[in-house]
């Protein structure tokens, strides 16, 4: 079981006052760090025919996001990396898999995003958690949810179970 590390960065505002070097720390964090992490995954993986990777997108992956358009467009590049990779992935053992947590209360989240609760983007209308910050450790347990502790699915007993 192997969860790459997970971070990400955004920047509110309008797109045209975006520095490159900005622009490039954050498709550097968001997109960059992923496709490094899984790649340098994929050998050990590849040679023993099993492994399982957990992505962590967003919800701003599946979905607009208003305030942060350019963290919505590197998130929208993780879920689409895992969603192209995955089924040519899945030949060889590996079970690539993307997270799409909401809002994570971490140090990382900027002042902006806090304040932000527009209501186009309330559970109840849309279905996404942006109006409550859910805790680190909840969205590390999701991702542990997805692969289980040490699981092998050439041995029957260890393949995981759906969850409904």
């Amino acid at each position: 079981m192997t969860l790459p590390p997970s971070a990400a960065l955004g920047a509110a505002g309008d797109l045209a006052a975006i520095s490159d070097t900005a622009y490039r720390r954050i498709v550097g964090v968001n997109v960059d760090g992923v496709f490094l992490g899984v790649r340098a995954l994929l050998p050990a993986m590849t040679k023993q025919q099993w492994g399982r990777i957990v992505a962590t997108a967003s919800v701003g992956g599946l979905t607009p996001v208003p305030f942060d358009p350019l963290y919505a467009m590197t998130k929208h590049a993780v879920v689409g990396l895992v969603r192209s990779a995955a089924p040519a992935l899945a030949s060889q053992g590996i079970t690539l898999s993307a997270i799409c947590p909401g809002g994570v209360d971490t140090p990382l989240v900027p002042d902006y995003v806090r304040a932000f609760s527009p209501p186009l983007l309330t559970p109840r209308r849309w279905g996404a958690p942006w109006s409550r910050f859910s805790s680190p450790r909840k969205a590390a347990s999701s991702s542990f949810g997805q692969v289980g502790p040490s699981r092998n699915p050439s041995r029957p007993g260890d393949r995981p179970r759906l969850r409904r």
